[in-house]
């Protein structure tokens, strides 16, 4: 090399250095913490031993920047969860649609909300017809209103105690 190339190389590497040297400081290029793809999950570096202590199996962990840290234990893009990649590194994979095990629980959770919500809609109208106070309607469409909730009711009760959480879901008639 000549003068000028030396020159010139060596003000090329002080930018380089004084660039990794700011993303040190930002946290971009630190590593604080450990990947294990066996368990999708991140550790501490520091607490590492105490995660083997307790039973994990990090013999697979890596080293990762604190940037894919931050990335992946952020919020998933919409229809993604964190995966173990091929490579031993996180990376994004579509969440699997629901089992239909799954989805029994769900309904049977929501049938149990519509339950305590039809519960509470009775207990209100039953206390409007105890008080003879129709607060601004008539007897007749609170009675009304109690008759469609108590058969709701009825029907959520039935709905629950199939337990299948099929999709036969019973209906508000409005």
């Amino acid at each position: 090399l000549n003068v000028n190339q030396n020159i010139i190389y060596c003000k090329i590497c002080w930018r380089i250095q004084l660039h990794i040297w700011r993303l040190f400081r930002l946290g971009v290029l630190m590593k604080n913490y450990i990947y294990s793809a066996r368990n999708n999950a991140f550790f501490k570096m520091s607490n590492r031993k105490l995660y083997e202590c307790a039973g994990w199996d990090l013999s697979d962990a890596i080293e990762v920047e604190d940037v894919v840290f931050n990335e992946f234990t952020g919020e998933a893009p919409t229809g993604k969860e964190r995966i173990a990649g091929k490579n031993g590194l996180p990376g994004w994979g579509d969440i699997p649609p629901p089992t239909p095990e799954e989805i029994s629980h769900q309904n049977l959770y929501r049938a149990q909300e519509e339950y305590n919500k039809a519960s509470i809609q009775i207990t209100m109208l039953n206390e409007l017809v105890e008080d003879d106070d129709w607060n601004g309607t008539s007897k007749e469409e609170v009675m009304g209103l109690l008759d469609k909730f108590t058969e709701y009711r009825k029907l959520l009760r039935a709905y629950i105690k199939n337990s299948s959480g099929g999709s036969d879901f019973p209906m508000l008639n409005k």
